[in-house]
């Protein structure tokens, strides 16, 4: 039974429970058994091997920083982490779409958003989107989820990060801890 698949430019490993084999680019008839010096066979061992890989792509699309920067003044509090693929779950939990868009196109208060935002939130939080974004609140910026008890913190720890240097601090430092 496969525990997981990692995609690299060259070979697609196929992380299998009693062994660890690479798919080579072609067809299947060119499996081959690998297994590093040193790797023991089993799930252990897979974990072994994936903590030696030195850069796990995630297929993150990143802007240079400054245009990072330059692009997230227009909304530096807690909707800065909605951006990409939550909206589409939020809408589907009944908050229009012309209300979502509002938050990104008008200027409002903080206070404001959440008040638009908050009635949804509910049926928008057990979504696969919404739980990295949940790790990213109480993880990075050590914040206990987000409500209407947290949105003003979550929200001044963002303005806070969002200045040079963000993603030394975010990428390299924060994912090294």
């Amino acid at each position: 039974m496969a525990v997981g698949i990692l995609a690299t430019s060259h070979r697609l490993l196929h992380l299998k429970t009693a062994e660890l084999t690479i798919l080579g680019p072609g067809t299947c008839s060119e499996v081959s058994p690998f297994r590093p010096a040193g790797i023991v066979a089993g799930p252990a061992g897979v974990q072994e091997f994936v903590d030696r890989i030195p850069i796990m792509d995630t297929h993150e699309h990143l802007l240079s920083e400054p245009r990072l920067l330059q692009d997230a003044q227009k909304h530096l509090d807690f909707t800065q982490l909605f951006l990409n693929y939550f909206p589409q779950d939020i809408i589907a939990a009944g908050m229009p779409e012309e209300e979502w868009n509002k938050l990104y196109e008008t200027e409002m208060s903080v206070d404001k958003k959440w008040e638009q935002m908050a009635p949804y939130l509910p049926k928008a939080q057990n979504t696969a989107y919404y739980w990295v974004i949940d790790l990213a609140i109480r993880s990075y910026y050590g914040v206990n989820g987000l409500s209407a008890s947290t949105y003003r913190e979550l929200s001044d720890k963002i303005r806070e990060e969002y200045r040079p240097g963000i993603y030394q601090r975010m990428v390299r430092e924060a994912a090294h801890r």
